[in-house]
């Protein structure tokens, strides 16, 4: 069965998700909604990115409860980055907190503020009923959409730039949220506002230094990444130590790479979605990532070590498979690895970059 809503709630307000979808059911309206339609033997995050991908409209039951729920974060993220339309239905008089007000703060709401929540339900089958028949005179005028996902001509797996992402059409804002929600679908539980940061945050350093982020693509869509910063020597031993989470890493907080020298590497990321986790896939990131170093060192700009916060069990076994040395636990989720120069340069893959190593040897 192909679903036409989702519905987007906290556990806390089940009752109101309860009658909204009785009643967008009981018009012919096919929902998906947790647990309920979580697909068996599929990582639950993955299922639930999937449902949204699928629908067309996004219902999303706004409250205190939902504000400061980590999960409708994520939710909320893989609507505006899929195209879904998103409708809220705000059941509190509250405003939405600033993560909230990007996403969805020049939306059309409909408000359903004083019980019972009956009376605003046939406004809301309404403006749903509106959206998948692309009506012009509903509601939806007023609902703010997202630009379209971007399109190529050819498939396949492969690393491409931000600049080459922007010549597909993906805008920067669906870059920085496809970021995150693939984030969210790696690392589950472990990732939360707390250590990813927001799409504002991410739009920015995305933008800034181009050279320091590659994106492994599937036909027109982001499936992994690598991305990577620098830190003064204070700064990377408190990396080093597991008390760095991603979103202390802006512009401020990091070095540019940019000058003749050496630097602290810091990866910050390296992987790619369940369903891509191959062994030549995982060589694409890597590849990748040392002919950035190279090109680097052909620039006179070098690394001491590197540094990584690996958050699943298959991001531990590949860089310990390549060398990475365990370090410590981080703090909120996590395991650090480090590497030094003269490690990484005694990989076997090393000998596809005679030139970084004589590079380094000569420096």
């Amino acid at each position: 069965m192909n679903h036409q809503a989702f519905i987007s709630y906290s556990s806390k307000d089940k009752a109101v998700a309860d009658a909204v979808l009785h009643w967008l059911e009981g018009d012919g309206i096919r929902c998906w909604i947790a647990p309920r339609n979580a697909v068996p033997g599929v990582a639950y995050t993955e299922s639930i990115v999937d449902a949204i991908h699928t629908c067309k409209v996004f219902v999303l039951i706004y409250s205190q409860n939902s504000d400061k729920s980590k999960h409708v974060m994520s939710e909320i993220n893989s609507a505006f980055n899929s195209g879904c339309i998103i409708v809220p239905l705000r059941i509190e008089n509250i405003d939405p907190s600033k993560t909230y007000e990007y996403y969805i703060g020049s939306t059309h709401w409909l408000d359903a503020l004083t019980p019972p929540i009956e009376n605003y339900l046939d406004s809301l089958v309404e403006t749903v009923k509106g959206v998948l028949e692309a009506k012009t005179d509903t509601p939806l005028e007023k609902i703010q959409t997202v630009t379209p996902k971007g399109r190529v001509s050819s498939g396949g797996i492969r690393m491409v730039t931000y600049e080459e992402l922007l010549d597909m059409g993906i805008r920067p804002e669906r870059i920085a949220s496809k970021l995150i929600e693939n984030d969210y679908v790696n690392y589950g539980a472990g990732a939360n506002e707390e250590n990813e940061g927001t799409p504002e945050l991410w739009m920015e350093m995305l933008s800034s230094f181009t050279e320091t982020y590659r994106y492994m693509i599937d036909g027109d869509e982001i499936v992994g990444d690598w991305s990577i910063t620098a830190l003064d020597d204070d700064k990377f031993e408190e990396m080093k130590a597991g008390k760095t989470v991603s979103k202390d890493l802006t512009l401020e907080y990091t070095e540019v790479i940019s000058m003749p020298g050496e630097y602290n590497g810091v990866i910050i990321t390296m992987y790619m979605l369940p369903r891509y986790r191959k062994g030549k896939n995982y060589r694409l990131l890597l590849t990748s990532f040392l002919k950035q170093v190279e090109e680097y060192a052909r620039e006179d700009i070098f690394f001491k070590e590197w540094c990584i916060n690996a958050f699943t069990r298959q991001q531990h076994a590949f860089f310990e498979s390549v060398g990475f040395e365990y370090r410590c636990d981080h703090r909120l989720y996590g395991r650090i690895y480090t590497i030094s120069k003269e490690k990484l340069l005694s990989l076997p893959i090393m000998k596809e970059f005679p030139e970084m190593k004589e590079l380094y040897k000569n420096k």
